[in-house]
């Protein structure tokens, strides 16, 4: 699947759309999917997005596990 980053935006700090008062928008600058992506498996991707983020009270960052191999992003 070939994606356009810069036609997407996401959206930070809200839980429902249509409640924007703490929320962030931000551009996507690429879109980084799971080599083995299908429609319904391996359905996730990394997002870079075109400006830094500032954590807030509702803009926080997601625990990951401690990485055991190394992977190469492309």
């Amino acid at each position: 699947m070939h994606w356009i980053p810069l036609l997407y935006t996401v959206q930070l700090g809200s839980i429902q759309l249509d409640q924007t008062s703490q929320s962030v928008n931000h551009r996507v600058f690429k879109i980084i999917t799971h080599p083995q992506t299908q429609h319904t498996t391996a359905d996730i991707a990394l997002l870079k997005l075109v400006s830094r983020v500032t954590f807030t009270s509702s803009i926080l960052p997601i625990c990951l596990p401690r990485i055991t191999k190394q992977l190469k992003i492309p």
